[in-house]
C-alpha cells in the first residue's frame, strides 16, 4: 500500500517537458484512491548552488527513504496514478520519510504554491507502464482493452 511519506524511484519525463532518460526519486505529499501526488528529489551532491533556489529544500533527516543527502524540488508537482504494481518502485522497501520533515515540506509546498507557479505534470498511464517494466505491469484488464480496442480498429 502506498503512504504519505514513502519515496517512489521511478522512470517518467519531466515535468517542463524534458524526457523520461533515468529513474528519479519522487516524495508522496498527497494521495487519494487513483492517484498519487509527488515532488522530484535530488541529491545534493555536485549541486550545492541550486539549494540556495527558492524552489528546492534541503531535507533534514533524509534516510529513510533516501541514502544520500538530498533537496526536494517545490516548483514541479507530479501526478501519478495508482497502478497495480506501483509498490513495487519505492525506495527503501518502502520507510517513510521522518514525518517531522514530511510535515515541513508539505506545508512549505502548499505556501509555495500560494506565492509561485507550479508546473504539473498529470502521468499517463501508458508512459508509467512503458517506462517501468518490468517492475509495474499491464493488469489483465488493460491487456483485454487494449485487445479490444485493435480489434476494433482492425474492423474498419
Amino acid at each position: 500500500m502506498i503512504e504519505l511519506g514513502q519515496a517512489l524511484n521511478l522512470k517518467i519525463g519531466y515535468a517542463d517537458g524534458g524526457g523520461a532518460n533515468k529513474n528519479r526519486p519522487y516524495l508522496i505529499i498527497k494521495k487519494n484512491e487513483n492517484l498519487v501526488y509527488a515532488l522530484n528529489v535530488s541529491s545534493i551532491k555536485g549541486k550545492s548552488h541550486k539549494v540556495l533556489y527558492d524552489s528546492n529544500i534541503v531535507i533534514n533527516r533524509y534516510n529513510p527513504p533516501f541514502r544520500m543527502k538530498s533537496m526536494v524540488k517545490m516548483d514541479s508537482l507530479y501526478i501519478i496514478p495508482t497502478v497495480e504494481g506501483l509498490e513495487n518502485c519505492l525506495f527503501a522497501e518502502g520507510k517513510k520519510l521522518n514525518s517531522y520533515d514530511l510535515d515541513y515540506i508539505i506545508k512549505f509546498f502548499e505556501d509555495y504554491r500560494t506565492d509561485n507557479t507550479i508546473v504539473e505534470k498529470l502521468v499517463s498511464k501508458d508512459e508509467l507502464l512503458i517506462n517501468n517494466s518490468p517492475k509495474i505491469e499491464r493488469t489483465i484488464e488493460d491487456l483485454a482493452k487494449e485487445e479490444v480496442a485493435t480489434s476494433e480498429s482492425d474492423d474498419k
